[in-house]
């Protein structure tokens, strides 16, 4: 996945997928590529390769996926649905308020 928005849209829903499980074995490596997705497509934000409508929401959705978010996914059943919930939340945040843009 060379578009770093994609990705971020592909990883995030395949961890939904996985926290929509009973269990999962392959929770933590949904989580990590998400949250790898996240830290890449930042780097290209940084680089100003990414444009957003909403500037100051990249870093509180960067730190949610790359911090928060795989304590969650580590949790107890609660956790996970809460990060279920929050995923879900990021991507229409992402979408409708954020509307990132490669350039």
């Amino acid at each position: 996945m060379s578009n770093p928005i994609d990705a971020i849209k592909t990883t995030c829903i395949e961890l939904i997928e996985a926290l929509e499980q009973d269990s999962c074995p392959d929770l933590n490596k949904f989580a990590i590529s998400f949250s790898k997705a996240v830290d890449r497509a930042m780097e290209a934000y940084n680089a100003g390769q990414i444009s957003v409508d909403m500037s100051t929401l990249p870093r509180v959705m960067h730190q949610f996926a790359t911090e928060e978010l795989p304590k969650l996914c580590a949790g107890n059943s609660d956790d996970r649905r809460i990060a279920r919930k929050q995923c879900k939340l990021f991507l229409v945040t992402m979408e409708e308020l954020v509307q990132p843009e490669t350039k």
